[in-house]
């Protein structure tokens, strides 16, 4: 066998797509809508919550009202029934004979023996100035405690007399009682008997309890 005669040997491939390619060439495509459903009826745990987040406020409701109810009965019961009035307040004066003690060591002008005199006007600023000039050991408070418990006691109002005089700091007379004076002194003794009668009232009371 000549060359010129021999087979010759060809592949020839068809150029055919895949199956599945020309099935999705074949068929159309298919867009596909989301569905939307409408619940009616909410599920039985939702049911359930709101029934009892409705109880829930209908107790408090309920307990509100009973609360303003109470508040109001009470304030009822208050304006029927007065409170009784509060205890008397008792101005606690020290003992004059201290105040004389106290106030003699430091201006014993101001006093005749045991006696006080009458003191000027305005002497309280004069009492703190000094105190301050000369250093004394002695507080402002002290000063006021004692001319209170002074100028309140029976010995020393008992002098106030239209015509008597009245001292200053260094023993100076400056002033004399009026008979307005004189008067207010005579009520004001009246006052302070009436007052050490119901203080020792009510110590009495307190102490039989």
């Amino acid at each position: 066998m000549s060359e010129d005669n021999r087979p010759v040997l060809t592949l020839k491939r068809k150029n055919s797509a895949p199956a599945s390619a020309q099935e999705s060439v074949s068929q159309p495509l298919i867009s596909r809508r989301k569905k939307v459903v409408t619940v009616v009826e909410p599920p039985a745990w939702k049911v359930k919550k709101a029934q009892l987040e409705q109880a829930k406020h209908g107790e408090e409701a309920r307990a509100a009202a009973e609360k303003a109810s109470l508040r109001l009965a009470l304030r009822r019961v208050k304006a029927v029934i007065p409170s009784p009035p509060p205890p008397p307040r008792y101005l606690k004066l020290i003992p004059p004979e201290l105040a004389i003690r106290t106030l003699k060591a430091f201006w014993p002008q101001l006093f005749e023996g045991d006696r006080p005199h009458l003191l000027a006007m305005g002497i309280r600023d004069d009492l703190f100035a000094d105190i301050e000039r000369q250093a004394l050991p002695l507080s402002h408070k002290q000063v006021i405690k004692c001319l209170k418990s002074l100028t309140r006691s029976e010995c020393y109002l008992s002098q106030m007399q239209a015509g008597a005089s009245r001292y200053d700091l260094n023993g100076n007379v400056m002033a004399i009682v009026t008979q307005e004076e004189e008067r207010y002194a005579k009520e004001r003794i009246v006052k302070e008997r009436l007052r050490a009668e119901r203080m020792q009232r009510h110590l009495k009371t307190v102490s039989s309890f």
